[in-house]
């Protein structure tokens, strides 16, 4: 998107529920926040730039300016992600560590000094045992569990048949023989192909990581794969896209003075994941720091430091408007704030002062946040969990009626679907949403019926009957 026009502002508030001209400056600071936020995104995909935060801008660069109508708060800090110092942008979602067998590593170590022989001697056998344990470093550690559960049935598949040599040996008629049997259990079972393709994914990700010709490759497994894909039929995966009349109904819920903490965080995050199209592991991210979660007369600037859109971990900041009524996701950040006693700006540089989803602790003075208030930089709070915020959001949305299957990520699906069928263009929506490619907007975009009816409707047929029948 080169340009966001005063028009396109007005659209998207249009979306949120708002009008832009009720109140002076709103649209021009949300067309302000949105370009800046989709001129990053464009930087980043076009020009590929390195991992990790930028530099700092030269001391003789001038400071961004971001007119705000109303007093200027006290706090006025600079929104330009290059500012945004390493030490800031913590890792907020709960730690996994990657699960490799002792013995997975040895093997790997081993298939590095197979070449060698006799020729390997203490200190490159130092070296293939120190890279068999960082070579996995290469995947995320939720990737790297899941082809762990995946490799381990293979690893006892190949020992009882007592094949020759090693495992990374394996031939890949070998291999395609054993996603052949994957193929059959998964059609006893009645699951989809994911069963093979994981199993696949798996085996050629640790021959990469021994640094071996992945036997995935050969022709018979490819076939075994497109068979998987054509005979097995899984379950679709059941979501249905949150609405705003769903995020309204969870507001009534917290309109008492001072209502559950943990509820009132849950439906804050519903409102801020739908308004912001967020994934969960984008609103564990969040940070309740006032460089981080900056908030304003007119809405509030989310910095994300990484997120799934974000390959080369840039960070982004996502611009969320302030708007009437008692689902706004700036005024319920702020009710979260007060009555959670989050403390926002640190005492020292060391001090973390944590994430926005916490766990809640219960007490007979009613609910605070669990565990320590604040941390440090060196061992951040990690946010909650995300088992325990589908368990509290199921929960949520049962005490407030709502039984249509929504899920942790129906609020990113929702958001983006409203905007659509509201008339957003699909490039400001694209860009809010943080998306690469036109084909995963699509993917999240679901639109209501009479807004697919809308487009054969549109297409002149009914003038031509008046035409006809004058």
């Amino acid at each position: 998107m080169d340009s966001f026009s005063h028009d396109d502002a007005i659209a998207f508030l249009s979306e949120l529920g708002v009008e832009a001209l009720s109140r002076p400056g709103l649209a021009e600071d949300a067309q302000m926040s949105v370009s800046r936020n989709a001129s990053q995104f464009k930087r980043q995909r076009l020009l590929g730039q390195p991992r990790g935060p930028p530099a700092a801008a030269p001391d003789d660069m001038p400071a961004p300016k971001r007119p705000a109508p109303g007093p200027a708060p006290a706090h006025q800090p600079n929104l330009d992600p290059v500012s945004v110092p390493a030490s800031l942008a913590t890792h907020r979602k709960q730690p996994a560590c990657p699960a490799v067998a002792p013995e997975d590593l040895d093997t790997r170590a081993e298939a590095l000094l197979v070449a060698l022989g006799a020729e390997a001697d203490a200190e490159l056998s130092t070296l293939a045992t120190q890279f068999a344990k960082v070579a996995g470093q290469t995947l995320a550690p939720r990737t790297s569990n899941e082809y762990s559960r995946s490799w381990e049935p293979f690893r006892e598949w190949w020992a009882a048949r007592q094949l020759p040599g090693s495992i990374y040996d394996t031939s890949g008629e070998v291999v395609a023989l054993y996603l052949l049997s994957l193929l059959n259990s998964s059609k006893e079972d009645k699951v989809g192909p994911g069963r093979v393709r994981t199993a696949s994914a798996a085996i050629s990700s640790y021959f990469r990581l021994a640094s071996r010709v992945s036997p995935t490759e050969h022709p018979a497994c490819s076939i075994v794969r497109d068979l998987a894909e054509k005979q097995l039929q899984g379950r679709k995966l059941e979501h249905d896209t949150l609405e705003p009349v769903d995020v309204t109904a969870l507001t009534r819920l917290i309109g008492g003075p001072e209502p559950p903490l943990d509820q009132l965080m849950t439906v804050t995050a519903v409102a801020v994941m739908f308004t912001g199209f967020f994934r969960f592991d984008d609103a564990a991210e969040i940070s309740v720091h006032e460089d981080l979660l900056v908030i304003t007369a007119t809405g509030m600037d989310v910095f994300i430091p990484r997120s799934k859109t974000d390959q080369q971990r840039q960070g982004h900041w996502v611009p969320i408007a302030r708007v009437d009524g008692a689902a706004c996701p700036v005024g319920l950040t702020e009710r979260l704030l007060t009555l959670g006693r989050y403390k926002r700006r640190p005492d020292t540089p060391d001090e973390d002062v944590g994430p926005l989803l916490r766990p809640v602790q219960w007490n007979r003075a009613g609910g605070h946040l669990s565990g320590p208030l604040t941390g440090m930089v060196a061992q951040p709070i990690h946010s909650l969990s995300y088992p325990a915020f589908c368990h509290r959001l199921n929960k949520t949305l049962q005490a407030a009626g709502i039984t249509r299957r929504i899920t942790a990520h129906s609020m990113r699906i929702g958001g983006n679907s409203t905007a659509a069928d509201h008339g957003v263009p699909a490039d400001l929506h694209k860009a809010h949403g943080r998306w690469c490619s036109d084909a995963m907007v699509q993917h999240y975009t679901q639109h209501d019926g009479e807004a697919k009816l809308s487009v054969s409707r549109s297409l002149g047929l009914a003038k031509e009957h008046s035409a006809l029948s004058k």
